[in-house]
């Protein structure tokens, strides 16, 4: 099972924005806002089956993910990683707890009856970080 290490789960277990980057059929790249949380080892983030993103992993499984601390925006941690499994299963559960962890609410308020949630977990392959607020003062 991949370990986290304890900067990389600090930034997951808070309210933290990800920007996920993904790569386009046509090579280029495509960013997106996530939430994200991370369990047995591997970094999780939520869709919905059909979106670009969504395309965009199940062609290519590299990303990459960018986060600021919440709480120090000169501390940053950047993630090369790998999607290695999408589900479905259990996906609708995870995006309530996401709607809980950043809103605070039970269930997840923009569901659309049209849509199938889908989880991505990610293999963390590289990181890279750095917390210069230490540094200003």
């Amino acid at each position: 099972m991949p370990n986290l290490s304890e900067h990389l789960t600090k930034f997951l277990d808070q309210k933290t924005f990800a920007h996920l980057a993904t790569v386009m059929a046509d090579g280029s790249p495509q960013v997106s806002p996530v939430w994200i949380d991370h369990a047995d080892g591997y970094i999780r983030v939520n869709s919905a089956k059909g979106r670009v993103k969504d395309a965009n992993m199940r062609r290519e499984p590299n990303v990459a993910i960018s986060m600021v601390d919440p709480d120090d925006p000169y501390s940053f941690t950047s993630i090369k990683g790998k999607v290695v499994e999408i589900t479905e299963d259990g996906a609708e559960a995870h995006i309530d707890a996401l709607a809980y962890k950043y809103l605070g609410v039970d269930t997840y308020p923009y569901r659309q009856e049209t849509e199938t949630r889908v989880t991505y977990k990610i293999e963390v392959q590289q990181i890279a970080g750095k917390n210069v607020s230490s540094k200003l003062t």
